[in-house]
C-alpha cells in the first residue's frame, strides 16, 4: 500500500508542476498576443497617418492656382513673384508631409522628387535674376503631376488621384 500512496503523491506533485507550467505558458502567450495586437494597431495608425499626410498634400497642391496649366494664357502683371511665393509655400507643404512619414515610407521617394523639382524651379528663377518663365512653370507642374501620380499608384484606393492645379479653378477664365 505504501507504494501506491508514493505514486499518488508523486502524481499530485507532477500535476501541480504541470499547472504552474500551463499558467506560465498561458501568461506568456497572452502577453505575446497583447504585444502583437498593439504592434498591429500602431502600424495601422502609422499607415493611416502617412496616407492622411500625403492626401492633405495632394489636395493642397490640387487647389493651387499657380499649378493650373493654361498654355494659351499670358501671365498677369506681377504673376512671377506670386508664382515663386506659391512654389516656396509648396516646399513648406512637402516638408510638412515628409515630417509625418517614417524613414522607411514608400512615399518618401516621390516627395523627395517633388522637393527637388521645386528647388530646381526656385534656383532657376533666382539664376535668371528676374522672374520664372512660363516654360519653367510648365516643367515644374509636369514634374509635380508625375510624382503625384506615382503617389496615387502606390495605394490607389487610399491616395487621392488629384493632380497639382486640377482643382484650382472651376472653369476656363476669360482673359
Amino acid at each position: 500500500m505504501r507504494f501506491t500512496s508514493d505514486l499518488t503523491a508523486q502524481g499530485e506533485a507532477w500535476a501541480a508542476a504541470g499547472d504552474v507550467v500551463m499558467a506560465f505558458l498561458a501568461a506568456a502567450l497572452g502577453a505575446g498576443a497583447a504585444l502583437f495586437t498593439g504592434w498591429l494597431t500602431s502600424r495601422r495608425e502609422a499607415t493611416a497617418k502617412e496616407q492622411a499626410a500625403v492626401n492633405n498634400l495632394l489636395l493642397d497642391l490640387a487647389a493651387k492656382r499657380a499649378f493650373a496649366l493654361d498654355p494659351n494664357a499670358d501671365w498677369a502683371p506681377g504673376a512671377g513673384p506670386r508664382i515663386l511665393e506659391s512654389v516656396n509655400h509648396t516646399r513648406t507643404l512637402i516638408r510638412a508631409a515628409r515630417a509625418e512619414l517614417s524613414s522607411t515610407s514608400e512615399f518618401l521617394a516621390p516627395l523627395r522628387m517633388m522637393m527637388l523639382a521645386c528647388n530646381t524651379f526656385v534656383e532657376q528663377a533666382e539664376y535668371q535674376g528676374n522672374e520664372p518663365t512660363p516654360a519653367d512653370l510648365d516643367r515644374l507642374v509636369r514634374e509635380l503631376r508625375a510624382e503625384a501620380q506615382v503617389l496615387h499608384h502606390k495605394r490607389p484606393k487610399k491616395i487621392v488621384p488629384d493632380a497639382p492645379g486640377s482643382m484650382a479653378v472651376s472653369r476656363r477664365i476669360s482673359r
